[in-house]
């Protein structure tokens, strides 16, 4: 096996690991969002809205994590792309 064909292999490896991330984190965020809904039925007051504002800077937090790591799943295709790409025309 070539040293391109294993590189290949680890980044699809790392690919899929961040769509497994960027799953857990759209998870996260939304139950997040929603159990903080959840708890608006039955609580309504001050330390309800503080624990708003938490909870809305977590989810921005998540959300800007989530998109990272979109951006790095991208990088990682279009590298493995290149690589695909020079194997094919790699004449040893």
């Amino acid at each position: 096996m070539s040293d391109v064909r294993i590189l290949l292999n680890i980044l699809y490896d790392h690919i899929k690991c961040l769509e497994a991330a960027i799953k857990e984190v759209e998870i996260a965020r939304r139950t997040l969002n929603n159990n903080y809904s959840d708890l608006g039925s039955t609580w309504k007051d001050k330390k309800y809205e503080e624990l708003g504002i938490v909870v809305k800077e977590c989810t921005d937090i998540l959300m800007r994590t989530q998109k990272k790591f979109l951006q790095a799943q991208q990088s990682l295709a279009m590298m493995m792309k290149a690589l695909q790409n020079y194997e094919e025309t790699n004449i040893d």
